[in-house]
């Protein structure tokens, strides 16, 4: 009686490992490009809105509270060497 013949079972073995392998890679990814989008649609013009310097729009940072009249906080992340200066930009009127 003659045995059926088939892929050996290192083979397929090997085959299920590239496929999780494969799966995986794609879930990490599709994770980093949803992050990455997130991360550019947050930044707005040309990536400049998230940086506190007098160079983008007039802004300063600043511990102390600025006059509302005057300045507005905007969510810039970049620039301010203290944790809890605030970055403030000129009221546009």
């Amino acid at each position: 009686m003659k045995r059926a013949q088939g892929l050996p079972l290192n083979v397929v073995v090997l085959a299920a490992i590239a496929l999780l392998v494969l799966v995986l890679l794609s879930v990490v990814v599709v994770q980093r490009t949803g992050i990455f989008t997130k991360g550019v649609s947050e930044t707005g013009e040309a990536g400049v809105s998230n940086v506190c310097d007098a160079s983008v729009k007039g802004r300063i940072c600043s511990e102390t509270a600025l006059s509302q009249a005057e300045y507005k906080v905007v969510n810039a992340k970049i620039g301010c060497e203290s944790s809890t200066a605030k970055c403030y930009e000129p009221v546009t009127k």
